[in-house]
């Protein structure tokens, strides 16, 4: 498993991080709000926990380096733990002393959260701490969550718990969204809002845009038998490809992704030829875009970022071009290749004017 931040790489431990580690369960300061500092045993015992929790769950701590220096800073990640007589996945964050205030636990914590979104069942995450814990529960804040109570422990004196859930994730975002004049319908499942916009769609002229959550939702069969459907991916015999673009862009009803959105309701897409962007912008009476959990970022920067350095990788991978991110798989390079899918960049801020759009919010993942 390896999460990549705009600063920050997330990673898995293994035994060699041993010495890294130790320096911050060691360190008082560090380690204030715990009972005591970690001695080598008990830093041993926390690896061998770590690594454990890889093969029981899936998941664990993990290790968190800065990606400009490969320096080993804190880990973060989730562990069931027991709250108040309750086994909760929880996020847990710790970051050595001399890396506070930088922003690095609520950085960390935020691609936790939304890794869990995507890749677990889990509807609701926690975080747990010392009540006096103040920077503990001011990162758990900062990424959504709330305090839902507060119970004694033998240990902590007061422990305070704060959760997200899923629900509550996609509400904010329904509400911005709503705010900014877009119609909105959140479904839990890619079948459920397949089977709603089969329904909405009927007897029109509709474009796709290039889409992986679209092929994945199998949204050209569906709609097909009962509508004159245009995608490049699945061109007709008598047209070339940029004719279906073309027409798909002309059409009355256009679909596709995104690939980011910000809390705020911000809508990043990267396009290559421009058709797809194009058409989200002016051209169909109706605009439907699809987002799917993985595509949610705290803030409009981290939406483009996502979009460059997550969305864009994959995409050029998945179509074979010769580009230094398909190829290694990581980053956007802002490379000169011919091959570069990343030539035109779309933010919109809030709802155009010239057609009606509606959100389909959909709580799993999809595409990239």
């Amino acid at each position: 498993m390896r999460l990549e931040t705009k600063r920050l790489i997330l990673r898995e431990y293994t035994m060699d991080d041993f010495d890294a580690l130790y320096a911050i369960l060691s360190d008082p300061v560090t380690m204030k709000h715990y009972p005591k500092p970690y001695d080598a045993a008990g830093t041993n015992r926390w690896l061998t926990w770590s690594l454990n929790n890889y093969q029981e769950y899936g998941f664990g701590l993990w290790a968190i380096e800065l990606k400009e220096t490969g320096e080993f800073i804190g880990d973060c990640g989730i562990t069931m733990q027991n709250i108040d007589g309750e086994l909760l996945p929880e996020i847990g964050y710790h970051i050595h002393k001399n890396y506070w205030r930088n922003g690095y636990a609520k950085e960390a914590a935020s691609a936790v959260r939304d890794w869990a979104f995507a890749n677990t069942n889990f509807d609701t995450l926690y975080s747990y701490m010392k009540y006096t814990n103040v920077a503990s529960y001011s990162t758990a804040a900062s990424i959504g969550m709330t305090k839902i109570k507060e119970y004694p422990d033998d240990k902590d004196g007061i422990v305070y718990v704060y959760s997200i859930t899923r629900e509550n994730r996609f509400a904010k975002l329904q509400k911005n969204l709503e705010n900014k004049g877009y119609l909105v319908h959140v479904f839990a499942s890619k079948e459920t809002a397949a089977e709603y916009m089969n329904s909405q769609i009927h007897q029109k002229t509709v474009g796709l845009g290039g889409s992986v959550t679209i092929h994945e939702m199998n949204l050209f069969q569906l709609l097909s038998s009962h509508n004159t459907v245009y995608w490049h991916d699945m061109k007709p015999n008598d047209m070339t490809i940029m004719e279906t673009r073309t027409a798909a862009s002309r059409a009355e009803i256009y679909i596709s992704s995104v690939n980011g959105i910000s809390e705020n309701g911000e809508i990043v897409n990267i396009d290559n030829t421009g058709n797809r962007v194009a058409a989200i912008s002016y051209g169909p009476s109706k605009v439907y875009l699809v987002i799917g959990c993985n595509k949610i970022a705290d803030s409009l920067e981290s939406a483009i970022y996502r979009a460059r350095n997550i969305a864009s990788p994959m995409n050029a991978k998945r179509l074979g071009r010769k580009t230094p991110c398909a190829i290694k798989g990581d980053k956007c390079y802002d490379c000169n290749s011919p091959e570069r899918i990343c030539r035109n960049l779309s933010v919109l801020w809030t709802k155009p004017t010239g057609a009606e759009y509606e959100i389909i919010l959909i709580q799993e993942a999809l595409g990239y």
